[in-house]
């Protein structure tokens, strides 16, 4: 989906955080888009509960 909006990594972080050990990851994107037409391909993609808000 978002490669097909043209958007591309400029960077990239992952790691693990607390005793629970909770993965997370921090994407940066470095190009301009549309909103409309992102947010539009989100939410053809992904279920209606995923898509809120």
């Amino acid at each position: 989906m978002l490669y097909a909006q043209g958007l591309n990594i400029g960077r990239n972080g992952e790691f693990v955080a607390g005793e629970e050990r909770v993965f997370f990851m921090r994407t940066e994107f470095a190009v301009t888009f549309e909103e409309a037409a992102l947010l539009a391909a989100r939410h053809a993609a992904l279920p209606p509960r995923l898509t809120s808000g």
